[in-house]
């Protein structure tokens, strides 16, 4: 996708700090109440509990998102954020 190429070139490789850039991508977007999908995944385990947007952007509907990350080593991440008073 064009804007993933957009963002090595301008950034370069972002190594471990992949998934703090991805979480304020997410920020960036719920603060328009828009909730970006998964990218590179085919196809989802049907005993997954994770609810995983894909395709296009969807509204923000709920209090709460969580943002997963995982390397190619096997290290992974989780943070669960949820909305504050307005």
């Amino acid at each position: 996708q064009l804007g993933d190429r957009v963002a090595q070139v301008a950034l370069g490789s972002l190594g471990a700090a992949t998934g703090l850039a991805e979480l304020a991508g997410s920020l960036w977007g719920i603060k328009d109440n828009a909730v970006y999908p998964t990218l590179s995944t085919q196809q989802v385990d049907s005993a997954c509990p994770v609810k995983l947007i894909q395709g296009a952007i969807k509204p923000w509907t709920q209090d709460y998102f969580a943002k997963l990350s995982q390397t190619c080593y096997g290290q992974s991440a989780c943070v669960v954020l949820k909305k504050g008073p307005q």
